[in-house]
């Protein structure tokens, strides 16, 4: 796991130059290191959507389910192998999987970074001696989380018993691959190679169980390179502030909504440029920012709305049938996290087209539904954000399996409430000039 990591090692570079490939030739490089590869990549794209969520390209997105299937021996998984090369000293030993790289992490930064927030991962023994407090960690492998605590009890994961490490991670770039992510997988939160954290404390509230809170901290020095021009792979939230008529160094405060902590502006070395990173703000809330610098007897005030988030599931969810039409319906979310700009409707694995407006809360089956077949029907509520990416619901909350035999007339599914995802942190982008 990647938490028993920490050594200086050579960033992960080259990987970006290789050409884009689909899947099963990404992988080809791979045929001698891991046993069946073209096999379980063909399976992970013929389990794939035809269009999947966050944008992603079907081989992208396959990528990503290919990184979380399961194999008989899990010691000769993917996922397992790939993250035992990026934690070795050679890298050389990485270039056969450059162009598997190379479509993994394109589809995994265009997978928006998930809000500040805590999530888990857990280390079976007790490995609290290489974290000790105030101490800084690189994780060099991809590291899986969870934002469910409970999921870790699971004993394939951490159990609830021997020795076990557990981290508390505040993250600021994870990824979630709920989307995309192979049936049965847990741990659906994703860091990637080069995570740079911070141990603050360490707790044991029970023999055996040692709890170590960390802060994931932007690196200095680059330990991934980005897999294309202008790639996010950290979030380019924050305050950004900007003055004209300071010397340096500058001193700057920033107040928000007039009520919280006066948070302090940290300026570039020999610059006028800074920046803020305000923790806990909300989507789509409209916020005013005081900034107030020792050199500018004046308060200046700006009032910007943050971002669109990806809402929770609709709520809900009932399936009737009438005749030969199987009727889907449901209720907006419960966190929106922003205007409903759409919903879509997934049957059998295949998206709707075209899809719902937000005012549409029912879709009805017509030509896609036949008698005497099971079909998984599910809805995603969707918001798009200003950088114009579609962000959407988990549609595995709401999934509903039907089955009606050919002599059956009219049937009713009890509503059932889809899996509301928790309130979540927000940061914002503005560019502030103190006159």
């Amino acid at each position: 796991m990647g938490a028993k990591e920490g050594k200086i090692l050579g960033p992960t570079l080259g990987y970006s130059q290789e050409p884009l490939l689909p899947l099963i030739n990404a992988c080809e490089p791979l045929s001698s290191i891991i046993p069946d590869i073209s096999k379980h990549a063909s399976s992970a794209l013929e389990s794939t959507p035809s269009n999947p969520a966050d944008g992603l390209t079907r081989d992208e997105s396959a990528a990503i389910r290919l990184f979380t299937m399961k194999w008989a021996d899990e010691n000769k998984s993917l996922h397992t192998i790939l993250n035992d090369t990026l934690k070795t000293a050679d890298r050389e030993n990485l270039k056969p999987w450059h162009k598997y790289l190379k479509l993994f992490l394109t589809a995994l930064a265009k997978i928006p970074c998930l809000p500040s927030d805590t999530i888990w991962h857990g280390v079976r023994g007790n490995i609290s001696g290489e974290y000790p407090s105030n101490k800084s960690v690189i994780w060099w492998s991809f590291v899986s989380c969870t934002n469910d605590i409970t999921v870790l009890s699971n004993p394939a994961y951490l159990g609830d018993t021997g020795e076990r490490t557990l981290f508390s991670i505040e993250v600021i770039n994870a990824r979630s691959i709920s989307a995309h992510s192979y049936p049965g997988t847990d741990l659906e939160i994703l860091l990637l190679p080069g995570t740079y954290v911070v141990v603050k404390s360490i707790f044991s509230p029970s023999l055996g169980l040692n709890i170590h809170h960390l802060v994931q901290e932007k690196p200095k020095e680059v330990l991934l390179e980005p897999p294309f021009e202008d790639a996010c792979l950290y979030p380019k939230h924050g305050l950004n502030v900007k003055l004209s008529n300071c010397s340096s160094p500058c001193s700057c405060h920033v107040q928000t909504n007039k009520t919280d902590n006066l948070v302090p502006a940290e300026f570039f070395p020999n610059t006028t440029k800074g920046s803020v990173h305000i923790k806990n703000l909300q989507p789509y809330t409209l916020y005013l920012f005081d900034i107030n610098c020792s050199e500018v007897m004046a308060t200046k005030t700006y009032a910007t709305r943050t971002d669109v988030y990806r809402p929770s599931s609709p709520l809900n969810i009932e399936l009737t049938l009438n005749g030969q039409r199987l009727r889907l319906k449901w209720k907006p979310p419960a966190f929106p996290q922003g205007p409903i700009d759409e919903y879509q409707v997934i049957v059998d694995g295949v998206q709707v087209k075209p899809p719902m407006k937000n005012t549409e809360l029912s879709y009805e089956m017509n030509k896609d539904y036949v008698a005497g077949i099971t079909h998984t029907i599910s809805v995603k509520a969707c918001n798009i954000d200003t950088q114009n990416r579609t962000l959407c619901s988990d549609p595995k909350d709401t999934e509903i399996s039907y089955f009606r035999n050919k002599t059956s007339t009219s049937s009713n599914i009890a509503p059932m409430e889809s899996i509301s995802i928790k309130q979540i942190s927000f940061m914002i982008i503005l560019l502030m000039k103190i006159l």
